[in-house]
């Protein structure tokens, strides 16, 4: 029975993925085979590869969608020419990076940025699974305004690891911590020799106007597009606001990615804004934002 189960679990996630109309959702969330639960190889992207684990509920969600963030991936895919190059703030285990790694294809690069030593290895092994991810270089530091050495956080729960940060975890239970290596964004591209960078994307749980403050010299030799996550209640438990990114940005215009509808049929796009304010009700308080140099 377990291994019929198996069969129509991975099934149902085959013609899920296929077929955007289709939302078996809780279908495949009622076959689910039990635990324990092993790494699990998916196609991903068309040619690529990645592996998942259906015991944490990001990736069971990537395994049975198919997908991983799909407005945050259009977009990095539209600002990111082909044979372009992309710094991945955030890289966790590699969905984005890897779907970078296929669009910018061999004479691409990649370099996957991830501080959470818990994920590093996760992150390795996707970088792995395919020969076409060899344009990606895995970097396993945090990045900040300063070199050093910072206290990461993170859940004591396996399943939740991915939720670890750099900013401080105040009022969250069961919390436990590690130091690890930061350094600057630049000093990073300084020992490469600065090479050009179209696109950054950022997600670093709140710490994401450190980590731009920390690259002002790459963003101003090659003034990048910036993809990134906008959590106001983790950027202000780190100290940040959008004002803060202003600063840190000069002569850059900002606009919020609208997320996708039915499965995505529907792509609106990204709207200019100027402050919080200018956000929708519904995406003040989380949202994805893109960051481009003034014309």
């Amino acid at each position: 029975m377990s291994t019929l189960r198996v069969m129509l679990f991975d099934m149902v996630c085959a013609v899920n993925r296929a077929v955007p109309f289709v939302r078996w959702h809780q279908f495949a969330a009622q076959l689910l085979p039990p635990p324990p639960y092993t790494d699990r190889l998916m196609r991903w992207q068309g040619r690529g590869r990645l592996v998942v684990n259906l015991g944490n509920p990001r990736e069971r969600e990537l395994y049975v969608e198919g997908r991983y963030e799909p407005h945050v991936m259009s977009m990095l895919k539209q600002v990111t020419p082909a044979g372009g190059t992309v710094v991945d703030l955030g890289a966790h285990l590699g969905a984005h990076t890897t779907a970078l790694s296929l669009h910018v294809g061999e004479r691409g690069r990649v370099f996957a940025v991830e501080a959470n030593p818990h994920v590093v290895e996760r992150l390795r092994q996707n970088v792995a699974s395919s020969p076409h991810y060899a344009n990606i270089d895995v970097i396993p530091v945090g990045v900040s305004d300063q070199p050093g050495t910072l206290p990461f956080y993170y859940p004591s729960d396996r399943s939740e690891w991915s939720k670890g940060r750099l900013a401080a975890h105040a009022g969250e239970h069961n919390w436990l911590s590690v130091d690890v290596e930061v350094t600057t964004l630049d000093a990073l591209m300084a020992a490469r020799s600065y090479p050009h960078i179209d696109t950054i994307k950022c997600d670093v749980e709140g710490f994401d106007v450190a980590a731009l403050r920390g690259a002002a010299e790459t963003i101003a030799r090659s003034r990048p597009a910036i993809v990134f996550e906008y959590v106001e209640r983790l950027w202000r438990r780190a100290g940040f606001t959008l004002d803060d990114l202003r600063e840190a940005l000069p002569r850059y215009t900002f606009a919020y990615i609208p997320l996708w509808r039915h499965r995505t049929l529907i792509r609106p796009a990204p709207v200019a804004i100027r402050r919080v304010e200018d956000l929708p009700p519904a995406h003040r308080n989380r949202c994805e934002l893109l960051a481009r140099p003034e014309a």
